[in-house]
């Protein structure tokens, strides 16, 4: 399922755009273009490992179930923890974004309820709700009988919904309401509850969704639910609205292209995401992630200048945004594919298995 690649690809994108794009690029995305790139990652994570823990916990999987969550842990940090800790290493080493003071929220992955708002370490809330996630979810699967896993999906989706509403009613005025964990399990449930839908034994069988009668209606309610909450923003502008109405509309239009992309999307969007550029930027776009938003940072540090010079906005972008997909390739092809190759050989079976029974080495989580 290469086109799952591009989503990535597209995610990463869009969150590029909102860090590099300027005031006139993003003034064409009002909802946010970073946010609809996160909430796109969020959607694919919740799918994706939602499958990979169904297969081990609830296929035919042999092993007790316990080595099965151990194996599970395991693959996990080898695939997150190694960038994302080499990255830290060179940021403290440098004083860069003013992790001296902040060091230790980010190695123990709670950055989330740090700080967000500012600055260059605040991308690194979204990896921490990831990695909470990654540990809780895998518990609740492991102990939750398979006919009840939609109603556990169903209920992270409401629970997130009742959070923001009570978070309204107590006028909480911080970022947390945001970035923790509980405030964004609409949009990791949304995946995992498609994950759930589309498990027969083992994951990825999309028979439901193929009923033209179930396609047309996820279509409708992701469309149409977009379209009437973009409405509802340009009218009323961002605020309640906006906290209220964004997850449950991206949540909705994302889960459809998701289950699209797995099936491979049609047409022209299938031409696009076979795309072999986009592929591969989908491919080493949690490098991007952890690495893009420090670049600016180093060529404005004193030392830097004193070699360069003052840049203007456009050298610093000529610079900054090659760099940003050069590295992580780097890290990609040095560091991550050849620990991912380490990785797959534990367990019985390789990782996300994003087609039955063998899953191509770039898809996997």
């Amino acid at each position: 399922m290469p086109h799952l690649d591009a989503l990535r690809g597209a995610a990463i994108l869009l969150v590029l755009v909102e860090h590099f794009g300027g005031q006139g690029l993003n003034a064409l995305i009002p909802i946010g273009a970073g946010s609809l790139g996160v909430h796109l990652f969020f959607v694919l994570s919740g799918f994706l490992i939602t499958g990979q823990l169904l297969d081990a916990f609830h296929g035919n999987r042999p092993g007790p179930l316990s080595t099965k969550l151990k194996h599970f842990y395991l693959r996990r940090c080898l695939r997150l923890l190694p960038v994302y800790y080499v990255t830290l290493f060179f940021l403290a080493v440098f004083g860069i974004g003013g992790i001296d003071e902040s060091w230790p929220w980010h190695v123990a992955y709670l950055s989330n309820m740090y700080a967000y708002w500012g600055g260059q370490l605040s991308v690194f809330w979204t990896l921490a709700v990831e990695e909470q996630f990654y540990l809780v979810w895998p518990l609740l699967i492991m102990i939750t009988p398979f006919r009840r896993l939609a109603l556990l999906c169903l209920g992270a989706i409401v629970l997130t919904s009742l959070f923001k509403i009570a978070w309204l009613v107590l006028d909480w005025r911080n970022p947390y309401g945001y970035t923790l964990l509980i405030s964004n399990l609409d949009l990791l449930g949304m995946g995992g509850l498609l994950a759930v839908l589309s498990f027969n034994g083992q994951s990825n069988d999309f028979s439901w969704f193929n009923q033209r009668r179930t396609a047309i209606g996820f279509a409708i309610l992701g469309l149409g639910g977009m379209a009437t909450a973009i409405t509802l923003w340009l009218i009323h502008g961002g605020g309640t609205v906006r906290y209220l109405t964004l997850h449950p509309t991206t949540s909705v239009f994302y889960g459809w292209l998701v289950i699209l992309a797995a099936n491979g999307l049609p047409g022209w969007l299938g031409t696009i995401a076979s795309f072999g550029p986009l592929r591969y930027i989908g491919r080493i776009s949690y490098g991007i992630y952890v690495i893009h938003n420090f670049l600016p940072h180093i060529l404005e540090k004193p030392e830097v200048v004193a070699l360069t010079g003052p840049l203007s906005r456009l050298e610093m972008g000529m610079i900054v945004i090659p760099l940003s997909f050069i590295l992580p390739a780097l890290s990609w092809h040095l560091m991550e594919r050849p620990i991912q190759r380490l990785k797959d050989r534990i367990g019985d079976q390789p990782d996300d298995r994003a087609a039955a029974g063998s899953a191509p080495e770039r898809l996997r989580a």
